[in-house]
Formats: structure tokens, C-alpha cells, sequence
């Protein structure tokens, strides 16, 4: 019982510190009290979310097979296989990012101009980042299926879903009709938009 409590509460810190650490309001008191760039802020932010949830990862792979196993594991190329397609389509999306110059403001490092992506990786899903990060999570339980791992696969949905929420608020907030309209012809998380007959092919920015 003390690896699931132990794996809750550092993932209860992580997600608590990124969540509030991505709002506005906590960067403008940080950066004022503390006197930082939004690139240092950045640069504090960033070490200590990696912290919290790369030790989330190792409580798991230290203590996951001291659950209960719930199917038998599936070993080789097919329990790789998801978890390279979400690298490929994570680098993918980074790669569009870097071409249209908005990886320091994607990151957090600068703050303007404010854009979003509607095209490429964005036509057919609205978070393909967060998608390939879930891919990874759950593809991985093809060769783990420890229920300690399934409780960090719930975790980080959960998480995920939240953040991707909270973004939206403020995508409204910045492009108001013009991402609402987006969000009702673009998938939240699953990438099916290629299926929707509003389905935007085109890489214009």
C-alpha cells in the first residue's frame, strides 16, 4: 500500500507546482518578487516539474513489480511499438514548432507574439503533444501491466486533461471566437481529425 501512497503524493507535487507555476498570475508575483526574466523563471520552473516527475517514474519502476501483475507481459517489438510511435510523433510536432520559430514561446522562454497552430499535427488533434505523451504512457503497459503503472497511466490523464483545459481557457481568452470556432472542427486529445470533413489540410500558419 506505501508504493501507491508514495507515487500519489510526489505526483500530487509535481502536478500542483506545474499547474500553478503555469499561470500568469503566479509568474507575474514570482518574477516581480524575485526579480526574473520570464527565461529564468522558465529555467526554475522547468528542473523542478522534471524533478518531481522523473522521481514519480522511478518510484514506479522501482516498486512496480511488487503489485499485482494484471495480464501477462507482452515482451519484444510489439511492446516497443507505442511508444516509438510517440516519439516519432512527438519529434514531429516539435519539428513544425521549430519551422515556424515558436519553440522558445511553445516552452515558456519568451512571451510574445502570441499565436496557436491549427494545421499539420494540429488538424488532427488540439494537444498532439500531450497525445504522444499518453501514447507513451499507456504503450508502455503492453510490457508493464503492474497496477502500480496503471495508477500512474490514470494519473498523468488526469493530469493532462486538466492542463489541457486550463490552456484552452486561455487560448479563448487570446484568440476568442477564432479558437472556438478551431475547437469545434479539431479533436480535444485523440487524433481523428483527418476524419472530419472541416478537416484543415493546409500548413498555413
Amino acid at each position: 500500500m506505501i508504493e501507491y501512497l508514495l507515487v500519489l503524493s510526489v505526483f500530487l507535487i509535481f502536478s500542483v507546482w506545474h499547474s500553478a507555476t503555469s499561470k500568469d498570475s503566479f509568474k507575474k508575483i514570482f518574477t516581480s518578487k524575485f526579480k526574473l526574466s520570464l527565461s529564468s523563471y522558465t529555467l526554475v520552473r522547468i528542473p523542478v516539474s522534471l524533478l518531481f516527475l522523473g522521481l514519480t517514474l522511478y518510484l514506479v519502476f522501482l516498486y512496480r513489480k511488487t503489485t499485482p501483475e494484471l495480464f501477462t507481459p507482452i515482451k519484444g517489438l510489439i511492446g516497443i511499438v507505442p511508444p516509438l510511435i510517440a516519439m516519432w510523433f512527438s519529434s514531429y510536432v516539435t519539428l513544425q514548432i521549430s519551422k515556424a520559430d515558436r519553440l522558445p514561446q511553445y516552452f515558456g522562454i519568451l512571451d510574445t507574439p502570441k499565436v496557436f497552430f491549427y494545421s499539420g499535427a494540429y488538424s488532427i488533434c488540439r494537444h498532439p503533444l500531450y497525445f504522444s505523451w499518453l501514447l507513451a504512457v499507456w504503450g508502455f503497459i503492453i510490457s508493464s501491466p503492474y497496477l502500480l503503472y496503471l495508477e500512474f497511466a490514470v494519473l498523468i490523464t488526469a493530469f493532462v486533461i486538466y492542463m489541457s483545459k486550463e490552456e484552452e481557457k486561455a487560448m479563448i481568452a487570446l484568440f476568442g471566437q477564432r479558437y472556438i470556432e478551431y475547437t469545434k472542427s479539431v479533436p480535444f486529445l485523440l487524433p481523428y481529425g483527418f476524419l472530419n470533413k472541416n478537416y484543415i489540410s493546409s500548413e498555413k500558419q
